[in-house]
């Protein structure tokens, strides 16, 4: 019964929508991740191989900026406007999903300016490009997961498993030739493709906002939680 959930979740807007999402901030992070060092080893930065696991510093300060702003912010942002709705609907969740979405979009542009043209824009823009693109990834994960969650309580686990299973098979398909592209189109047309992915989510975020009551309704899943764990005698 948990495998039947698990494919039945997998076409519900709420569900479908965070596993897109995620599948799109997961792979422009890969991509980053793949190509940052081959640019800063190379010309006009040329940094010493051994000073390459600095880079993760902007990997750090974004996970702590994860928790500042996507985590304590963005809950006391959710139960401000519950209050002031009189009830908290797991849609304020999505409205958190929008700046962490943003970010990760305007990171896949400084990357891919700075890659093209690192005589310009300096090392710096990259790695500020790095940071923001981490940002994105790990607060629309945390953020996702919540929304998800409570949208569908009592079946947390086929919805995790959804999430966690066919974001990372969804992100691969489009990041496993991420080097071949560099080579030919170069990082700002390759990280295009990113920002492309990403701009359509913003915009689709403020329909789930305006409907995911509706959907919630129209399919609530069934009426009694589904716990793996237990097994019937």
């Amino acid at each position: 019964m948990a495998f039947v959930h698990t494919l039945q979740t997998f076409f519900y807007p709420h569900i479908f929508f965070v596993t897109l999402l995620n599948s799109a901030t997961i792979a422009a992070t890969l991509a980053a991740g793949y190509t940052v060092s081959p640019q800063l080893l190379a010309e006009p930065w040329a940094w010493p191989f051994e000073h390459l696991g600095f880079l993760l510093f902007a990997v750090l300060i974004s996970a702590i900026a994860v928790f500042l702003i996507s985590g304590l912010l963005a809950d006391s942002l959710a139960n401000l406007i519950a209050k002031r709705r009189g009830r908290r609907d797991p849609e304020i969740q999505a409205l958190n999903l929008i700046p962490p979405t943003v970010i990760s979009l305007i990171g896949t542009i400084l990357f891919g300016l700075a890659g093209d043209e690192p005589g310009k824009y300096g090392w710096p823009t990259f790695l500020v490009g790095l940071g923001f693109i981490s940002y994105g990834f790990l607060a629309t994960n945390s953020i996702g997961v919540v929304y998800v969650l409570e949208c569908y309580p009592h079946m947390s686990g086929p919805a995790l498993v959804n999430i966690g299973s066919f974001r990372s098979i969804i992100a691969f398909l489009i990041v496993f030739d991420v080097p071949e592209w560099i080579a030919s189109m170069g990082y700002l047309r390759t990280f295009g493709i990113y920002m492309g992915l990403l701009g359509g989510f913003i915009l689709f975020i403020p329909i789930i906002f305006m409907f995911g009551e509706g959907w919630r309704k129209r399919w609530p899943g069934p009426t009694e939680r589904v716990d793996v764990n237990v097994v019937k005698e």
